[in-house]
């Protein structure tokens, strides 16, 4: 009888829930290796094949190790060298020593002295073979459909709620696959909205001799993705987020590897160079190249925030609302290919309790402005966390007073103006309550004597701007009454302070009217221009 040396994972591993099983056995399986030197130089092929998983799997999990501190990777002579990291300065003595009886050799698993040899040479052999490029163009089998698979058996149990919807199970114990249509689905939604922001140019492409070599890139289609690059995208996603829904982090990874113009330009890039002019999922497994194909795809998911969770549903006529405040100067969120994600923000929105519609669109506009601009605006909305939104309430209540009571414009402040940075007029919603609390009941917006009475209700002390002594909520109540008992709903003439033309200093506010301008005054106020 022979032993089989299996591998040990301390307790600090086992109790970290940011790890999935996979990650655990990958770092056991380095421990292993590492044992008499304290490193090893495994390649991910050569854990791969220890451990039982496929590649990227454990190119995932070895980023994911040393993200968490849990494993230190260098550079020696060229040869990556991977030192495992224990809570006590040495690991134990008897690490992955299980008797076993078994006919496999000692140095076939890399263990020993001569095993750790081996391992090494055989690592550094495989080296230079070729990587992700050799491995998708691969036929199928079944025991690789089962590898990419692995990590979607690990989450079942996580996605039990949603399984009837979203995956495939065949008799008891078949691997669990994501479901192919409802992914191409997916993929179909994402590449629709990718191509509203490519263009066609010349790509000034710089060889690595130094040449220049001028590309013309016109419009590249959406290639329709396999199940087995589903099932590898949606594992990778999953390591990336763990515990995540398996629909959003899919989607995430998604919207990641689109998330600004030079990521959309360089998948654009790679479509005319090596994909057929296609932008298909197995491009993203692909694009970080044959040293670490992953890694576009990995940088990608760590510049994005989770995946949200699930959000209720929402209706078209909803999403018309929020599709409506989306007015930018710089973009058109109105095209059909945003529709889904207008959607599902109205459905987001509704798990908000009293939060109104502008202040929703607010907050999302904030995160995409914040951001440069370069992640479009709909992908913020429909995943709005209240997190975000309860950061952003102190930065909307601070700005909409000011506005009532002409104080200092938002941020940032137009040095041109220095201390003179301020609302010179008050706003339309001001001047609407104002007058309402005078005794004027005749009005020409219906938006505006409601969006009043909003902000009163967030912010009852703005009742102190104007001449009532009755409370907000009586106040609110007259608004409400005054709403109802107008057919009229044209929007007002405002000043540039209002924040909503395309010269004026912005205010957080997102206007039922959009930038539209019209002619009426709420009170006896003289034109502004």
């Amino acid at each position: 009888m022979k032993k089989e040396f299996g591998i040990y994972i301390p307790p600090h591993v086992c109790r970290d829930k940011r790890l999935t099983p996979a990650t655990r056995i990958v770092y056991g399986q380095i421990a292993q290796l590492a044992k008499k030197k304290g490193y090893c130089h495994a390649q991910n092929l050569f854990l791969a094949k220890s451990c039982g998983l496929n590649r990227d799997t454990v190119s995932g999990a070895i980023s994911t190790l040393a993200q968490r501190g849990l494993a230190t990777i260098s550079s020696e002579d060229g040869v990556r060298r991977i030192c495992p990291v224990f809570e006590s300065s040495e690991p134990p003595a008897d690490c992955g020593n299980l008797p076993h009886e078994t006919a496999v050799g000692d140095a076939e698993l890399g263990t020993g002295d001569s095993g750790a040899s081996a391992e090494n040479d055989f690592a550094l052999a495989e080296n230079d073979r070729g990587h992700l490029k050799r491995v998708l163009s691969k036929s199928k089998s079944n025991e690789e459909d089962r590898e990419s698979s692995s990590l979607l058996l690990i989450e079942e149990e996580r996605a039990v709620e949603h399984s009837n919807s979203k995956t495939d199970s065949g008799a008891s114990g078949s691997p669990v696959s994501y479901n192919l249509q409802h992914a191409k689905d997916l993929v179909a939604e994402w590449g629709r909205q990718v191509l509203l922001r490519v263009v066609p140019r010349i790509w000034e492409r710089r060889k690595a001799n130094g040449d220049e070599n001028n590309m013309k890139l016109g419009m590249p289609s959406v290639g329709i993705p396999s199940q087995k690059e589903i099932d590898q995208a949606v594992s990778l996603a999953l390591e990336l987020w763990p515990g995540s829904d398996p629909e959003m982090a899919f989607r995430q990874l998604l919207r990641a590897c689109a998330c600004t113009q030079d990521r959309c330009d360089t998948l654009q890039q790679y479509a005319y160079l090596a994909a057929g002019g296609s932008i298909t999922v197995r491009s993203l497994l692909r694009i970080g190249g044959n040293g670490d194909p992953l890694s576009f795809a990995r940088d990608s998911a760590g510049a994005v925030p989770p995946p949200p969770v699930l959000s209720f549903p929402g209706t078209v006529d909803d999403a018309a609302l929020l599709r409506d405040l989306s007015y930018d100067a710089f973009n058109n969120w109105s095209f059909d290919p945003w529709l889904p994600c207008w959607v599902e923000a109205a459905g987001r929105l509704k798990s908000f309790t009293g939060v109104p519609s502008q202040c929703f669109m607010a907050a999302a506009f904030d995160l995409y402005e914040s951001g440069g601009k370069t992640t479009p605006l709909p992908w913020f909305a429909d995943s709005l966390s209240a997190e975000s939104l309860a950061d952003f309430a102190e930065k909307y209540g601070t700005d909409r007073r000011n506005a009532w009571r002409g104080g200092r414009c938002r941020r940032p402040s137009d040095p041109r103006r220095g201390d003179d940075d301020r609302y010179e007029y008050r706003c339309v919603g001001w001047d609407v309550a104002k007058t309402a609390a005078q005794g004027k009941t005749s009005f020409e917006s219906k938006s505006c004597l409601l969006c009043a009475a909003t902000e009163l209700r967030l912010m009852p002390d703005l009742v102190e701007t104007v001449p009532w002594d009755r409370g907000a909520e009586a106040l609110v109540g007259l608004l409400e009454e005054l709403a109802a008992s107008t057919a009229c709903d044209a929007p007002p003439h405002r000043g540039v302070d209002c924040g909503q033309r395309d010269c004026a200093v912005p205010s957080y506010i997102r206007c039922l009217h959009g930038v539209k301008e019209g002619t009426w005054l709420a009170g006896n106020l003289s034109a502004r221009n």
